[in-house]
């Protein structure tokens, strides 16, 4: 059923006359009613139980005390060692190219050498870079000022590669892999990491430097999940979650669009419409009505669901009486 009839229907069963007032301000009305009941089922259910694969993207902190020591020696853009603070405001969960760029900034304007610091998303390293080429070599070591925190692992992991016109990174340990969830999320049900479920965790157990290695456990704030130990690759990531669907559009451009719920379900926002409607028009009879209808139905989608069998009733099973031992 789409959002059109479902619009038809709603303004039927409310008695609604598209005459009555301008007709695409009346059925825009309407089809934010259809859109809340559609909602609002959902919400009384718990969702409607979606799957989908995710990708996971690094993501990092940053303080204005966090720094680096960084030397260039020999060639045309040789630095004595200096100590460079890695950005000049706070940054929370911000992309690897999003702190490239940040850093990039700084070492620009207090060193005044021609370094480019360049976050590869394929590999999820760091890397600094020589500009000018020529027989140098790049180091970075821990901050000498006592003011400073060493950000030196963090960003370019516990090991890093020394060549002579670039260093080039490991895994950086302030590593935090997390992504959004989809819009339509409601409530997770099970997460799956290279196949195998991962367990809930609650936020706070996850701390900061954490670990690399491969998922155990996972946590949901603010629609985002994130990661422990964090994956430092790319795995199929699969969630199962409850959701609730989308608003579709109140200008008519939908109209075509099937509704979301299962298809013997998709008189229940009609319901929820016409009790709406006519509660505006005073018709609180007619609409206690409707709202009994959509009750109902909401009772009837948790039973179904809960015995996981397509009637209310236990299957007829044979019975056989005792035997008697005269």
């Amino acid at each position: 059923m789409t959002l059109g009839t479902q619009v038809t229907y709603a303004k039927r069963r409310a008695r609604i006359s598209s005459s009555s007032v301008t007709e695409s301000t009346t059925d825009d009305v309407v089809r934010i009613y259809v859109n809340d009941g559609v909602k609002e089922f959902c919400r009384r259910i718990g969702g409607l139980s979606t799957e989908e694969y995710l990708t996971v993207v690094p993501t990092f902190d940053l303080r204005t005390n966090c720094a680096i020591r960084f030397t260039i020696t020999g060639g045309a853009n040789a630095f004595a060692a200096h100590d460079v603070p890695l950005c000049t405001a706070s940054i929370v969960d911000e992309t690897g190219t999003e702190i490239a760029t940040c850093v990039n900034a700084q070492l620009s304007n207090l060193l005044g050498v021609s370094v480019t610091l360049s976050w590869d998303s394929a590999s999820w390293i760091f890397s600094l870079r020589d500009n000018t080429g020529g027989a140098t070599a790049i180091e970075i070591d821990e901050p000498e000022q006592k003011t400073y925190v060493d950000w030196s692992e963090r960003i370019f992991g516990k090991i890093g590669t020394a060549a002579l016109t670039y260093f080039e990174g490991d895994f950086p340990l302030d590593c935090t892999v997390e992504t959004e969830l989809p819009s339509d999320f409601l409530q997770i049900e099970s997460v799956f990491w290279n196949g195998v479920e991962l367990v809930p965790a609650p936020w706070e157990m996850f701390v900061s430097p954490g670990i690399s290695g491969t998922p155990t456990h996972y946590a949901i704030k603010n629609r985002r999940i994130r990661l422990v130990p964090c994956p430092t690759e790319q795995k199929e990531f699969l969630i199962r979650y409850k959701s609730v669907p989308s608003d579709l559009e109140t200008d008519g451009t939908d109209d075509a669009t099937d509704c979301p719920l299962p298809d013997h379900y998709h008189m229940i926002p009609i319901y929820w419409a016409a009790s709406q409607l006519l509660e505006e028009h005073h018709e609180y009879d007619k609409a206690i009505q409707e709202m009994a209808y959509f009750t109902k139905a909401v009772l009837d989608y948790k039973c179904r669901e809960d015995n996981q069998t397509p009637t209310l009733f236990p299957a007829r099973s044979s019975w056989y009486p005792f035997k008697v031992r005269l």
